[in-house]
This record gives structure tokens, sequence and C-alpha cells, in this order.
């Protein structure tokens, strides 16, 4: 196939408005025709991330795509639905969106309980509420809290040599381990 022919694919895939048809114009360009994800993406003036959820749709099971066709799902349901790897998995995600009414951020929620074993509830830490727990580190060190919907990770970095480190880090570790152990004699 010369470059004129796979400029046409590429107009073909901006002039398409199906999201299904243009994932699979987009999996021939890059799959048989090997562009790859980075050209297209600044062919066709979007965003690599948005490619490749285009690209996820053409792996849905028909019955999923035939409900976004009959307006039963929305666009964000097949993206959400489209990030598991399961064909099962998928149509039966689908047929809880159908039977519970789930809103996509409901499906979101029940993919992320999919994926990875979460289930979403509680609120993130306020910031008032961290700035308090972290406004006065000892010196020569730093913390920094992040919070996902996932996982909350705490880093704390402890500057100096060696001599000046391990004493505090020694500290904190026993602290950890009394808390992990106070953290188990709850869930028991």
């Amino acid at each position: 196939m010369n470059s004129a022919e796979i400029q046409g694919l590429i107009e073909s895939v901006k002039n398409e408005t199906n999201p299904v048809l243009r994932g699979r114009l987009i999996h021939f360009l890059v799959k048989d025709k090997q562009l790859r994800i980075k050209d297209l993406s600044r062919e066709l003036k979007i965003k690599e991330s948005y490619l490749c959820h285009l690209l996820r749709l053409i792996k849905l099971p028909e019955i999923v795509v035939d409900g976004y066709y009959s307006g039963l799902i929305s666009l964000s349901h097949l993206f959400i639905i489209s990030r598991l790897s399961k064909s099962q998995e998928m149509a039966a995600l689908y047929e809880r969106v159908l039977t519970d009414s789930l809103t996509a951020q409901q499906t979101e929620f029940a993919i992320r309980e999919i994926l990875h074993g979460v289930k979403t509830k509680g609120e993130y830490l306020k910031q008032e509420e961290l700035a308090d727990l972290v406004k006065t580190p000892a010196r020569g060190t730093k913390i920094k809290v992040y919070q996902s919907r996932i996982k909350s990770k705490c880093v704390i970095e402890i500057t100096g040599s060696l001599f000046d480190t391990n004493r505090p880090l020694r500290l904190l570790l026993a602290k950890l381990g009394e808390w992990q152990k106070e953290v188990g004699d709850l869930e028991a």
C-alpha cells in the first residue's frame, strides 16, 4: 500500500463518526500497515490515549456493541467496559449495567472492583487534615501523601548521611511495625 492509500485511510478515520468502526480502521493502520500509534496520533490530531481507547473497542463482544447501537449504553460505558480483558467479564458487566441501570461512574466503580478487588467507599483525606498531619516534619525530612481510589501512598524522605538517617529510620520502622500489628488486631 502506498502513501496515498494510507493517507486515504487516515482521512477515513478522521471522517468516521462511529467509534467502533473508527477503532477497526485504526487497528488496520496500526497492525496491518505498521503505523505507530504516536505517528497516527499526530496525523489525526488526537491524543495517543484516546487512540488506545478506540483500539480497545474492537475486542468488545457483539452484545455490548449492539447495546451501544441500540442506545442502551453510552460511549463512556463502552470505553469503561473495554478495559476488561475477557469477553465473558465484559458481557457480564454489560448485563449488570442494564439490570442495575448503572451510570458511567458506577460502571467505573464496578471495573475497579473487578480489576483491583477494591470497592469504592470512603472519602479522601481533606487537605487541611493532611497539612496538620505533616506540618512539622523533622529537620531533613519531607513527607508526601498520595491518594487514588484504589490505593494511598505516603513517601517519607529523610536526607543526610547514614549516621544522620539511621536512627530516625529505625524509629519510623519500629512505629510502622506497631501500627501494622494494631491494624492486624483490628482486622482479626
